[in-house]
């Protein structure tokens, strides 16, 4: 879940950046270079929309929740 919440926060942030006219990529860049947070999972964009996407996010996240529905 830990990718999931960076790339919902990263979609907040470059949210925030388009409506105070500000340059995401440069915003992307310094948040890349801080060790804590690293280059991976900051592209808001995915198949063109916000938020995760792919193989894995969903699929992971779905699990989670059929698993909270068992329990």
């Amino acid at each position: 879940m830990h990718y999931a919440r960076k790339v919902n926060f990263v979609s907040v942030i470059a949210a925030l950046a388009d409506k105070l006219g500000a340059n995401y990529y440069n915003i992307r860049q310094a948040m890349a270079a801080d060790p804590r947070i690293g280059n991976s999972h900051l592209d808001p964009n995915f198949g063109g929309y916000r938020g995760f996407g792919g193989h894995c996010l969903p699929k992971d996240t779905l699990s989670l929740i059929a698993s909270l529905e068992v329990a």
